[in-house]
């Protein structure tokens, strides 16, 4: 779905720019010419040129950065021993899901169906 820009010019919401699109914002800003220069040439917004001026300046580079994500959590043997350990001493804290992968609900923590449990 092509969508407009405020310089009449057709784009994807959410595709970002091509690389050779950027190099090219690069360029143009090194020669001389001012973001809204540059903005009104390559008809692109003027924010779009300064995030990658910006991010130019910051790395170093036009190409994006990409998405890391959050890092695993590794469970090492110490770990599991002290969760085996707070097990024993806390079993409260397992109740829950004892309780639901036995079948042992307990009405006030586990939604259930009244009709099938009579008191």
């Amino acid at each position: 779905m092509a969508a407009v820009n405020s310089l009449q010019w057709p784009y994807t919401p959410g595709k970002p720019l091509s690389i050779a699109e950027r190099q090219h914002i690069i360029q143009l800003f090194n020669g001389g010419l001012t973001k809204t220069e540059v903005s009104e040439r390559l008809r692109v917004t003027f924010q779009c040129v300064t995030n990658v001026i910006e991010h130019y300046r910051r790395y170093g580079s036009v190409n994006p950065l990409g998405h890391s994500g959050k890092q695993p959590v590794a469970l090492t043997y110490d770990i599991l021993e002290d969760i085996e350990v707070w097990k024993h001493q806390k079993p409260s804290l397992y109740r829950r899901h004892r309780e639901t992968t036995f079948g042992m609900h307990c009405r006030e923590r586990v939604n259930v169906i009244p009709a099938l449990y009579p008191t």
